[in-house]
C-alpha cells in the first residue's frame, strides 16, 4: 500500500483536474485533502462553515530542513536557485554559485517517469518567451540524462554563452530549430550544424515538469 505521502506526491496533477471540473475527488482522496490542507470536509466539499476555527493555527511556509532525514519514498535532487534558464532572449550565468538547496521529491513520480535521482536537478526560469507553458519565476526540473531530441518536446539548452529553456526540433541538414512557444515576440532561432559540431550549441537535459506557485 502506498504511503500518504506518496499519496500526497499525485496532488498537483489531481487538484488541476479538479479545478477544471473534469474529476471529483473520492471519498479516500477527499479525507487526504482535508489532512493536508487543514481545513473541514464540509468546506472542502459543499463550501459550509468556516474554512479554518482559528486562523492563528495555520501552519506557516517554511524553507525545507535539508537535516532532516528522508522519507523511504523520497529522493532529494539539487534546486539551484541562483542559476537562471531564460525563457526569453537569454540568461548569461557568470555569477554561479556553488550553493544548493534540496527538493524532495516521491520516488514513484521519478520511477514513473524513467528519471534516475542523480540525473535530476532543478532551477529557476526567466523570462516570459514560453509562456503559458512556462512562466517567469516557475521551477523547472531537468533530467540530465535525458539529452536525445525529441521533436517539440522542452529541453535546457547552452547556446553560445546563453542558458534557455525552449522546444527543439532537429534538421535534416545537422541543425537544430530553437522554438518559443510565446512565437509572436520571440521568432525562432537555428543552431547550425556546424554550431553544434564545434560545441556552441548543447543540449543540457530534458525538462520533465515545470511548477509554479500563484502569488496574491
Amino acid at each position: 500500500m502506498p504511503s500518504e505521502r506518496a499519496k500526497a506526491d499525485q496532488f498537483p496533477k489531481m487538484i488541476r483536474r479538479y479545478s477544471k471540473g473534469q474529476a471529483k475527488p473520492r471519498n479516500d482522496k477527499m479525507k487526504l485533502l482535508t489532512q493536508c490542507l487543514g481545513v473541514p470536509i464540509t468546506w472542502l466539499d459543499y463550501g459550509e462553515g468556516e474554512m479554518t476555527k482559528n486562523n492563528d493555527k495555520l501552519t506557516p511556509i517554511t524553507e525545507w530542513d535539508n537535516g532532516a532525514p528522508l522519507d523511504d519514498d523520497e529522493a532529494e535532487i539539487p534546486f539551484y536557485k541562483d542559476i537562471a534558464f531564460a525563457c526569453g532572449h537569454g540568461a548569461v550565468n557568470d555569477d554561479v554559485t556553488h550553493e544548493t538547496r534540496k527538493l524532495r521529491m516521491g520516488k514513484r513520480t521519478l520511477s514513473n517517469l524513467g528519471v534516475m535521482s542523480e540525473n535530476a536537478f532543478a532551477v529557476t526560469a526567466r523570462d516570459d518567451s514560453m509562456t503559458p507553458y512556462v512562466q517567469d519565476g516557475d521551477t523547472i526540473y531537468i533530467d540530465k540524462g535525458r539529452k536525445e531530441i525529441k521533436d517539440g518536446r522542452i529541453f535546457a539548452i547552452r547556446f553560445g554563452e546563453l542558458c534557455l529553456c525552449k522546444r527543439l526540433y532537429r534538421l535534416p541538414d545537422g541543425g537544430v530549430r530553437i522554438v518559443s512557444d510565446n512565437a509572436a515576440e520571440f521568432p525562432e532561432q537555428v543552431a547550425t550544424k556546424q554550431q553544434v559540431i564545434d560545441g556552441e550549441f548543447e543540449v543540457i537535459g530534458w525538462v520533465w515538469s515545470v511548477s509554479r506557485l500563484e502569488r496574491w
